[in-house]
């Protein structure tokens, strides 16, 4: 009886032990990146472009010659957006971009889907823009020829360049 208890628990061991002598660990890595479906997509991201052609100097009000720019986005209801209106401020005016002709000036502004009143978008400051649970398929942005105040424009090309940056939480 001893001898069987022997023999049992000798073949227990061995097929607990392993077969080889060799044994190895290996480390697995796990990266990636956990987003939010985004609140917004951009369904157009061609450039905009403005060509306001010939502008009388005496007509130059701040109000005559707007033209209208509208940003195709498609928006989750309630969305948050900020926006930036980076470029060259004029030295006259903090929404107006700076163009090639001096005390002349671009000034951009930004659609208040709430009261439908356009607000000038100041140069280098973010500006929060609420859907308002609106399911708005454009931001819409207006760019207004303006002019230091009692000054002579020269007549000539004019140019300016501006970048809207947008920041969706």
């Amino acid at each position: 009886m001893n001898k069987g208890c022997w023999l049992n628990t000798a073949f227990m061991l061995c097929l607990s032990a392993p077969l080889w002598s060799a044994q190895a660990d290996s480390t697995v890595n796990y990266r990636g990146n956990l987003l939010n479906e985004p609140q917004c997509v951009f369904t157009n991201e061609q450039p905009e472009q403005l060509f306001f052609g010939d502008i009388q100097i005496s007509e130059v009000d701040g109000v005559k010659y707007a033209m209208r720019a509208d940003l195709p986005v498609k928006c989750k209801p309630g969305a948050v957006i900020y926006l930036k209106h980076l470029a060259v401020a004029s030295s006259f005016n903090h929404a107006a971009v700076q163009t090639n002709v001096e005390n002349f000036g671009v000034e951009l502004s930004l659609l208040n889907i709430r009261n439908g009143n356009f607000t000038p978008m100041p140069i280098g400051q973010r500006v929060l823009y609420q859907t308002d649970g609106i399911d708005i398929g454009n931001i819409s942005l207006q760019a207004i020829p303006v002019k230091k105040s009692g000054v002579k424009l020269a007549t000539g090309l004019f140019n300016g360049v501006s970048t809207i940056q947008f920041d969706i939480p």
